[in-house]
């Protein structure tokens, strides 16, 4: 990412390290990836906001440069989801993998890469996407190998909460941007499943859209 951006570790300020697995609390992992990176200025933290800790990294990145406390944030998003899944839950375990993204964001008038024309976030309580395992574990009577320690979902519920929610987020948010639903090409959802995918586009645009 740093390549693709031009960009070296002393041209840095920060180091957002957004996941929903993290291998420890101390030190923090962003902090480590910092000094791989060979920065020796600058900040680095972890945040963790579920699956959706990339979307908020992106957010925590512009705002950072908005604020001026940074003008070049590394983000990145290791998701080593593999480690807490249910292997016996096919509910489950089949829409996850293991994957890692960085992005730089820059404060520039240079055309190269992609504007941030807006950023906008929303949350909603849910209790069918679950996760119980933490550092409380030894104090759990029942012992540490109990199925909620791992990844749990009720897929069904999880379908009907979501996707209105995101259709009419991002409804929203273009409407506020001045931009035209219609003349957008390509949106990238977070979700891993195509029905999802096309239902979502589908609540937003009218109809269905196409691949392209």
């Amino acid at each position: 990412a740093m390549q693709a951006a031009g960009v070296s570790a002393d041209d840095l300020d920060a180091v957002i390290m957004a996941c929903s697995n993290f291998q420890r609390p101390y030190p923090a992992m962003a902090i480590e990836v910092q000094a791989a990176l060979g920065m020796t200025r600058g900040y680095a933290f972890d945040m963790n906001v579920a699956c959706s800790a990339a979307t908020f990294g992106l957010q925590q990145a512009v705002d950072a440069i908005k604020s001026g406390s940074a003008r070049r944030v590394l983000m990145v998003n290791p998701e080593i989801t593999s480690g807490h899944l249910n292997w016996t839950d096919l509910a489950a375990h089949f829409i996850f993998g293991d994957v890692a993204t960085a992005v730089v964001i820059e404060a520039t008038d240079d055309k190269q890469g992609f504007e941030v024309l807006g950023t906008r976030l929303l949350t909603q309580y849910s209790n069918n996407i679950r996760n119980n395992f933490g550092f409380l574990n030894r104090a759990d009577p029942r012992g540490v190998g109990q199925p909620d320690k791992l990844f749990r979902q009720n897929g069904n519920k999880v379908y009907r909460e979501v996707s209105p929610l995101v259709a009419r987020t991002i409804t929203e948010h273009v409407h506020d941007l001045g931009q035209d639903l219609h003349q957008i090409r390509r949106f990238w959802l977070h979700q891993a499943n195509a029905n999802m995918n096309a239902l979502i586009l589908k609540l937003m645009l009218g109809d269905e859209a196409s691949v392209d």
